[in-house]
């Protein structure tokens, strides 16, 4: 009765449920070697026994049950209000930049904080190639690549961010960077506005390895989105005023 009891608060109904059809069978097994009539009396007995204590204790620890779910129902709100105020906050903070490096420099800012990932390296297209602008690395060593490698070309490929849990079981497809960082989890953040590809944020964990739930994806796309939008505008700033400054100069 104490087992079923047990479960019945921190399962539920069905595993105390069946709990006791368990333990009524054991009963059954155990007497089955006994006199008819004194088998007869016990499972008479207790076999409704352990069903009516499964029944009476699992009514007692719905409301139990019930709780738990709603308040982590809303500590899951919770969280998703207090990451649309940080993604608030940092449109707000990308709508004032108007120079791509300075647009990095948000995301070196911004994605440790949205993602709790201790690594990254953002790289921009430039040349046909990737060459990074801002990371936890030593930039020196992180030389240009051509983005090749299959997790970036997929990232891109799909406008979507990447999740890559176990990372370091699929060295061969990972970019040059990571195979000497020790990367164990990984996420790819593509950029891309109006067709083109801008860039990309990689995200990564090289002490542990670590479950990237469906709304932190969510939101990372969101912020993609955000940023995407900012770099193209960023460099259409900076190609005018390069256009309008040389403009200036011929009519000098």
């Amino acid at each position: 009765p104490l087992l079923i009891i047990y479960y019945s608060i921190f399962r539920g109904y069905q595993t105390s449920l069946f709990t006791a059809t368990t333990f009524s069978l054991a009963y059954v097994a155990l007497t089955y070697n006994r006199e008819a009539r004194t088998a007869g009396s016990i499972i008479s007995v207790q076999v409704p026994f352990l069903y009516l204590v499964a029944l009476l204790s699992g009514y007692l620890a719905h409301g139990r049950l019930e709780e738990k779910r709603e308040k982590e129902e809303l500590q899951g709100l919770i969280r998703v209000e207090n990451r649309a105020r940080q993604l608030l906050e940092m449109a707000r903070g990308l709508g004032q930049v108007l120079e791509p490096q300075a647009v990095v420099r948000e995301m070196a800012v911004n994605l440790p904080r949205l993602t709790g990932m201790p690594g990254w390296v953002i790289a921009l297209v430039e040349g046909g190639q990737l060459r990074p602008r801002e990371s936890s690395l030593d930039l020196e060593k992180l030389g240009p690549w051509n983005g090749e490698e299959r997790d970036t070309a997929q990232a891109l490929e799909q406008g979507t961010p990447l999740a890559l849990p176990a990372a370091e079981e699929q060295e061969e497809e990972l970019p040059p960077w990571a195979k000497g960082a020790g990367v164990l989890s990984l996420l790819v953040v593509p950029f891309i506005a109006r067709g083109e590809r801008l860039g990309v944020a990689y995200l990564f964990d090289n002490g542990q390895r670590r479950d990237f739930p469906p709304e932190l994806l969510s939101l990372l796309q969101s912020y993609g989105e955000m940023v995407s939008q900012a770099l193209a505008n960023a460099r259409l700033h900076q190609t005018t005023r390069t256009q309008t400054a040389e403009l200036v100069r011929e009519l000098e």
